[in-house]
Order: C-alpha cells, then structure tokens, then sequence
C-alpha cells in the first residue's frame, strides 16, 4: 500500500496489460463507427401519423420553393442552414425537391438521402402515378432491399397551389 500527502492509503495502479489495452480500443471503434448521426431508417420508421404528415408538409414547401426556380427543382445539401428544422434534425446528405411546373404528365416529389450508395437509405415525398391525376402522395422510407410506405394523403387544392402557410383566410 502507498501514502499520500494527506496519509490515505491507496493501492498502486500499474499499467493495464496491453491485451486489455487492445480490446478497450477495439471496442471503442466499434461503437464509434456504429454511432453514425444519421439516423437509422428503422428508427425513422417507428413514428407516428402525426409526424409523418409534418415530414409531408415540410416536404410541400420544399415543392413550392421548386416550382418557382427556373428548372423546377431545388437542391438542399445537409449542412445548409436553409434546411427545415424537422429535417436538420435528421441530418440528410441531401435533399431533392422537384416540381412539375404544372404539367399532370410528370410527378412532382422530394427525395430526402441519407448517407451514400448501398450503405445510404432515403425518404421519398411523392405523387403515386396510379392514372389518377397524381392526387394521392405517399410518403416512404427505403433502403436496400427494405421500402416501406409510412403515409399517405389527397392533397387539397391550396396544397398543389401554395405552400400550408399562405392560405387563404
């Protein structure tokens, strides 16, 4: 046992066997590469209808940003400030926004990406093409091998027009 200044008594403390050493450093890369800030797409899969109809109508702004640039579509990349809070706080790669311009023979939709290629996964906004005037959207989650549709809706016609805070009163 060894004293220190104040007369406590303490154990010495060598150094860890190198074995102990190596398998607290590989365990603490492991849970480091496993930790990503990207959310997983089984945890985004596990809301409620609620929240999904907030991810649509965010989703819907980004259409109506789209429709009025001059290709009609919209680019976000996941570290612009612009990006709407309810998606910073996923923390996509980037997201697509695009627009039909009105033309009914093309889709309109948005297409929100987590990480890349076949490790990535991603969210999708947009018109089911089912010879109804694109009126239902859905909105679904996929990654390789796994899609799951988590909403979907009739969007009114103020929606198709402009974005929810610009309606009429």
């Amino acid at each position: 046992m060894n004293t220190n200044k104040h007369g406590w008594e303490f154990a010495a403390v060598g150094a860890a066997p190198p074995i102990v050493a190596i398998t607290v450093a590989i365990i603490g890369m492991v849970f480091l590469v496993s930790c990503s800030k990207y959310p997983s797409y089984q945890s985004f899969t596990c809301h409620d209808q609620n929240y999904y109809a907030k991810v649509a109508e965010t989703c819907d702004e980004l259409i109506f940003r789209a429709s009025n640039s001059s290709t009609n579509q919209l680019i976000i990349w996941g570290n612009d400030p612009s990006l709407p809070p309810i998606f910073q706080e996923l923390h996509p790669t980037r997201i697509w926004a695009f627009s039909n311009g009105g033309d009914t023979n093309y889709v309109s939709g948005v297409s929100i990406e987590f990480g890349v290629s076949r490790e990535g996964w991603g969210i999708a906004w947009q018109q089911n093409d089912d010879g109804n005037g694109h009126l239902l959207w859905e909105l679904s989650a996929g990654d390789e091998g796994q899609h799951t549709n988590l909403f979907s809706t009739e969007k009114p016609a103020w929606r198709r027009k402009r974005p929810p805070e610009e309606k009429t009163k």
